[in-house]
């Protein structure tokens, strides 16, 4: 069984493709690629596309990095939240 931070494992969570997941996977960029033109640690990366952190909460310049860097808009990368 494998354990990841927070104690849950993707399967366990029922883990979906986050929307920041879904844009770098179209945009062809690894991880590493992705945080390296974005100014973003690949840790903090591996971590929101994990859901472990919704990228709802992280900085809004972090955001604008990330989705500049895909060439994307924001609203691209952001999550549904629930009404």
């Amino acid at each position: 069984r494998c354990v990841h931070l927070y104690g849950m494992n993707s399967i366990e969570r029922g883990a979906t493709m986050t929307r920041l997941q879904e844009q770098r996977k179209k945009a062809g960029m690894t991880q590493k690629e992705l945080a390296e033109k974005a100014g973003v640690s690949i840790r903090s990366l591996q971590v929101y596309e994990a859901g472990y952190r919704s990228i709802n909460g992280v900085a809004a310049i972090t955001v604008y990095q990330l989705a500049r860097a895909l060439g994307c808009n924001v609203e691209d990368i952001l999550e549904d939240t629930p009404s």
